[in-house]
């Protein structure tokens, strides 16, 4: 589980906590927070969590290994954390990791490189995207957010895992709580 400050813990079956991986202690990054779960690796021996850093005002993705909590990686992108909120991870069946922030949706392989860049930008609102959800058996992944401001500019995206690329972007009826 992760709290509200961005610490990942792993509590066993009888309730006693054994490990917490702070971000602030264990990589040098500032103040933050998440508003997200983390995601199980498969196998799992991995756990994801997204972090938003208001002091170095990036955002993270963390790799903490299950058996003791240790770092394993850390990927930062270059956009600009603060203050964000995040989706929480999501894993395909390679175990690529996607997250999505106010603007930008994020793939990142299993052993911390990003696969499209510097993720794809989908919005200019600071309102956000929403969690993304996968279709491993056709290999998309489908992102719902405002793209603006504006009334009635709200879309759900369908997405290559592969590469990002759009596949198409629709603006539902009706769509004013997505």
């Amino acid at each position: 589980a992760t709290d509200n400050y961005g610490i990942a813990h792993k509590i066993n079956s009888s309730g006693v906590e054994q490990w917490a991986f702070n971000p602030d202690d264990q990589t040098g990054v500032g103040a933050g927070y998440t508003a997200s779960s983390p995601a199980l690796s498969a196998d799992s021996s991995r756990v994801y969590s997204v972090y938003t850093d208001n002091t170095e005002r990036k955002l993270w993705l963390f790799s903490i290994k299950t058996s003791d909590g240790s770092m394993d990686w850390k990927y930062a992108s270059s956009e600009d954390g603060y203050n964000q909120d995040l989706s929480s991870p999501i894993l395909d069946s390679s175990g690529n990791i996607y997250y999505a922030s106010q603007q930008k949706i994020y793939s990142v392989s299993s052993l911390g490189s990003s696969r499209w860049g510097d993720g794809i930008n989908l919005s200019t609102s600071r309102l956000g995207l929403k969690i993304p959800a996968i279709d491993n058996t056709n290999g998309y992944i489908y992102v719902s957010g405002i793209v603006t401001l504006s009334a009635g500019d709200r879309y759900i995206w369908k997405l290559n895992q592969s590469d990002g690329s759009e596949v198409w972007k629709v603006n539902p009826t009706g769509n004013n709580n997505l």
